[in-house]
């Protein structure tokens, strides 16, 4: 037993014909049974080996998985909605800068006419509105509705805008005195503008009106010539 016990150490720590010697001169069962005791060992190690290996390739069970999908789920919602939300958000801060544009462009039709141009017929009925006569998600040509009935008004007032748009824009334009600006329509609102209790001069109103999400609750930007102050009301809807 002694001389078993002291193979099987030295067998750990050789390899080959090293491990046969040193068998041989500490083993006293014989050659025979030496080789047979050597194999042995070297298959245990090896199934240990196996089995080692064997457990760290092991792969992820169907509950991790589904947790992992689940939480890539949610994550992706997240974001999806807060990338959509701040796309609404910007495509409205591009609707103001496109009313600001009509506002100048009617500043240099009044400055070669004396007057500002009323292009809309009102600010309130659908059909007012260019290009996009039921606000949505779908992008409009903005030079690209020539069958609209405003479009060559448009074409006068000429003011440099995107090519493509989710707003309704309308303007008109008035004289004095107040009672004529009193009169306007501004259509549904949370709160009016204030306008000046005196009024000298011409002026004009842009408004746009946007439902970038679809939910029916449309967004409204009115600016004028009467102030510097741009409402929004529902902004990014």
């Amino acid at each position: 037993m002694i001389g078993v016990g002291r193979c099987r150490r030295r067998a750990r720590r050789l390899s080959g014909e090293e491990v046969f010697c040193a068998v041989s001169l500490n083993f006293p069962g014989g050659p025979s049974l030496m080789l047979q005791s050597t194999r042995m060992m070297f298959r245990a190690q090896t199934c240990h080996r196996n089995r080692r290996s064997a457990s760290s390739r092991r792969g992820f069970t169907l509950a991790e998985l589904m947790v992992v999908v689940l939480i890539m789920g949610i994550l992706a919602t997240i974001g999806l909605s807060s990338f959509v939300r701040h796309q609404d958000m910007s495509k409205t801060v591009e609707a103001v800068a496109t009313c600001r544009s009509i506002g100048a462009a009617q500043s240099n039709y009044k400055a070669l006419h004396h007057e500002y141009l009323n292009v809309s017929p009102d600010l309130v009925t659908p059909a007012s509105f260019y290009p996009v006569n039921v606000p949505g998600r779908q992008l409009a040509n903005f030079w690209g509705q020539d069958t609209h009935p405003d479009f060559a008004q448009w074409i006068n007032l000429a003011p440099v805008v995107p090519a493509y748009t989710q707003y309704g824009f309308a303007t008109i334009a008035g004289l004095p005195p107040a009672a004529n600006l009193a009169a306007v329509n501004l259509g549904p609102t949370q709160a009016l503008p204030v306008w000046p209790a005196t009024v000298t001069d011409p002026w004009y109103i842009v408004k746009a009106v946007g439902d970038l999400n679809g939910d029916g609750q449309q967004s409204m930007i009115i600016m004028s010539s009467l102030s510097s102050t741009v409402y929004q009301e529902f902004a990014g809807e």
